[in-house]
């Protein structure tokens, strides 16, 4: 079996090495792109799979050339229209890092983990027209621990993932029919690209929980959650939260020991480890030799417009 796979860059890495322990067909569409490339190049080099990159040949003419019976999409940034290609006799599937139908689009990591779901779930779908919506084969879920960042969710996602190319090449080649489930249309959900309006902190209206729930979900694509510090611009790039009973304004800086802790909503803390201070990595203990000050307080754009 003739395998194709379509990626944007090392996110289908684990995925050909064990393709290629397991002596398959492998073959390589490597989009343009500005996410990180190196590994997967290299792994095509040290395993000697056929590497074809968007710059030297089209994605329908690598099609067309290479006749696969099986093609996997995984982290493709373009919309693929399914009906430029030939008929692909095993079909054409999609990973997508993300439960469906609820977490459809581009960023499904970024927005299961700013929302705090228990679980973040990976699906493999059938390609079609309509973005993520084809009927699902294979869908897993694993627990969104307290540790895990967006750059570390992805890491397990993409090794979780080969249990279902596995499901689907397993049934395909002992002429098995594979299972398919319909999406619910009516529990469906899409979700833009993050705004800068959906990576900034608001002070007044999000919980501890909320607040660290997005500086997970920006560690480390956005080197942490964007707030305002005396018209600074600060990122957090990691942080606890608790509570205890204060009477400060939401966004007030309580104590700079060895944490920064900061006032929030309800008598919540958020506990500050780590700060981003343009492009400079700098610990919560040491905050007050960069200028941060005890009673002065973290603002979100909205707080600065109206001052």
């Amino acid at each position: 079996m003739k395998i194709g796979i379509i990626s944007n860059g090392d996110v289908c890495t684990a995925l050909l090495y064990f393709l290629k322990q397991n002596r398959a067909d492998v073959h390589l569409f490597l989009e343009k792109s500005r996410d990180k490339q190196e590994g997967v190049m290299h792994a095509c080099h040290a395993m000697q799979i056929p590497l074809t990159h968007a710059a030297d040949q089209s994605l329908y003419d690598w099609v067309s050339t290479l006749a696969p019976d099986i093609i996997f999409v995984v982290g493709y940034g373009q919309r693929i229209k399914i009906a430029a290609f030939p008929s692909i006799p095993q079909g054409v599937y999609n990973v997508h890092f993300g439960k469906l139908p609820e977490y459809r689009g581009p960023s499904p990591v970024f927005w299961q983990m700013k929302n705090g779901e228990p679980t973040i779930g990976v699906t493999i779908h059938k390609l079609v027209p309509k973005l993520d919506a084809g009927a699902i084969v294979w869908q897993k879920e694993i627990q969104n621990e307290p540790h895990f960042t967006y750059i570390y969710v992805n890491a397990v996602l993409s090794n979780a993932f080969l249990e279902g190319v596995v499901y689907i090449l397993q049934n395909l080649l002992t002429g098995k029919t594979l299972s398919e489930t319909v999406q619910d249309e009516t529990r469906a959900h899409y979700d833009a690209r993050p705004a800068l309006k959906d990576i900034v902190i608001d002070w007044e209206t999000m919980s501890a929980m909320e607040i660290r729930n997005l500086i997970r979900a920006c560690n480390s694509w956005n080197m942490g959650a964007a707030t305002l510090y005396e018209g600074m611009e600060v990122k957090i790039l990691d942080a606890d939260c608790g509570s205890a009973i204060h009477d400060s304004a939401p966004g007030t800086i309580l104590t700079l020991n060895e944490q920064m802790h900061v006032a929030c909503r309800n008598n919540e803390i958020l506990f500050i480890n780590i700060l981003n201070l343009d492009g400079s990595i700098v610990p919560a203990k040491n905050a007050a030799l960069f200028g941060f000050i005890k009673q002065k307080q973290f603002k979100g754009i909205n707080q600065l417009q109206t001052t």
